[in-house]
This record gives structure tokens, sequence and C-alpha cells, in this order.
């Protein structure tokens, strides 16, 4: 194999160069924003009963991850998202009623503070939508429609954000 000249076999330096190099409207400006995945809604709830609800833990760590790398003044952690709105199905098997009543409060608390999450969101972007956060909360008691309304609040972000 001769590598004189800057050729390695049958392949130059300068030409390898050229196919990886790309120019710098590739790469996000600092100035740019992270746009989250537009998803049905209705396949949210269709996934979530399929999957037994695992598909929804996955979605709402998902989207917590999302809207804080939307705007840094979107204060979110996803992990704690997920254990705070998990805690109502683990403490459910412990069959100890002071346990159930303390993680389900924390986890309407995770999915109401999800919805402000939204809703800051849209302001930010000047949106016109604006995200319910009682309607949130009173659909998410009809297990997992708040889901998908939460998710056609995201839609809407994600294609506000798209056309700034």
């Amino acid at each position: 194999m001769d590598i004189s000249n800057n050729h390695i076999g049958s392949y130059s330096y300068e030409s390898f160069e050229k196919q990886s190099t790309y120019s710098s409207s590739h790469f996000p400006d600092s100035t740019e924003v992270e746009i989250g995945k537009i998803r049905k809604p209705w396949m949210i709830l269709f996934l979530s009963i399929v999957t037994f609800g695992m598909y929804l833990f996955w979605w709402y760590y998902i989207i917590n991850h999302e809207l804080a790398n939307y705007d840094s003044r979107i204060r979110a952690n996803p992990i704690v998202s997920i254990i705070a709105i998990s805690g109502g199905f683990i403490a459910a098997l412990s069959h100890h009623p002071d346990f159930v009543v303390l993680f389900l409060i924390i986890g309407i608390f995770s999915w109401m503070r999800t919805g402000c999450r939204i809703k800051k969101a849209l302001n930010l972007c000047g949106s016109t939508s604006r995200c319910s956060i009682f309607l949130g909360l009173v659909l998410a008691i009809v297990f997992p429609v708040g889901a998908a309304y939460y998710q056609m609040e995201l839609d809407r972000l994600w294609v506000d954000s798209s056309n700034l």
C-alpha cells in the first residue's frame, strides 16, 4: 500500500477531506433552538396500551428532555420527572395507603409541572396556542388521554418554533 504523496491505497487525503468536510450551515448556531419530535398524539395511547404502559413512561421522559433542551429557562430533569410519575404505580404495589396517596400527589404535581413547562415553551416561542394545565390533568385521569393532549400542544410548539 502506497502512503507517499498523501495517498492511502486508491484514496487520497485530499479527496477524503472534501468528502467529510461540511459547510458551517450543517452545524447549528448557538442561536438556534433544538426542535423536538412531532408525534401522533393518539399513537401514544395505542402504544401505551400495547406496551402495558411502558411507552408512556418513555414518552414522558423524552418530552421532559426535549423541553429542557428547548430553552435554558425551562428547568426540567427528565429522570426526576419519571421517578415522580412512576412512584404512584410502585407505591400501589406495596398496598400501603399512605404511600399510594403520597406518590399519587407527587405524580399529579409532576404532571402539572410538565404542563407548565409546555405552556412556558409555547409562550417563549410566541405561539398563540396555550396549554391548559387543568385540562391536561383532567384528561390524565382518563389515562393516558392527557398524554395525547400534551403531545398535541408539543406538536404545535415544534411547528411554531420551526417557523421562526
